[in-house]
């Protein structure tokens, strides 16, 4: 497994041979806290996808809305 300490910084640094991912410089990375509880990690990992055309769900009129984690098998707790 791969950790962010081994990652290149840029995509001038990357290996020769392929790593199994593409290196993209479209995202800002900002550190937000170096320590946290399980909260703060969820809020500091949270990526925005404003504006992204693959995670926008299109409704028709009169469809109903089926929450996201419904759509994927999951059951709402009560």
């Amino acid at each position: 497994m791969t950790t962010m300490s081994e990652l290149p910084l840029s995509p001038s640094a990357a290996p020769s041979t392929d790593p199994g991912f593409e290196l993209r410089s479209e995202i800002t990375v900002e550190l937000v806290d170096h320590s946290a509880s399980d909260i703060g990690v969820v809020r500091a990992a949270r990526v925005s996808t404003a504006g992204d055309p693959r995670r926008v769900q299109r409704v028709r009129p009169g469809q109903p809305v089926t929450p996201p984690r419904a759509r994927h098998g999951h059951e709402e707790s009560a």
